[in-house]
């Protein structure tokens, strides 16, 4: 059972040779199987994931209405220009 209320522990079937590659990592470093996943997985949703989530909330945000119009964006534009 995880001890740490802010955690939440899954099942994931990975590829052996991304098993080993892990384990690899895992023994050279020192840190624990689980920490070099986590850490792989913090930096794919700060990269890559991270677009994903931020086009989501883009989404949301035109479907509240929270936007402005290109002709405001041009018109903002042709102000600072001038």
């Amino acid at each position: 059972m995880n001890m740490k209320s802010d955690t939440k522990s899954i099942s994931v079937e990975l590829p052996a040779e991304v098993i080993s590659k892990i384990e690899a990592i895992s023994e050279a470093t020192e840190h624990s199987v689980d920490w070099v996943i986590s850490r792989a997985l913090k930096i794919y949703l700060l990269n890559e994931g991270g677009d994903v989530l931020n086009s989501i909330e883009g989404r949301d945000q035109i479907a509240r209405g929270e936007f402005v119009g290109i002709d405001a964006v041009i018109a903002d534009l042709e102000r600072l220009i001038k």
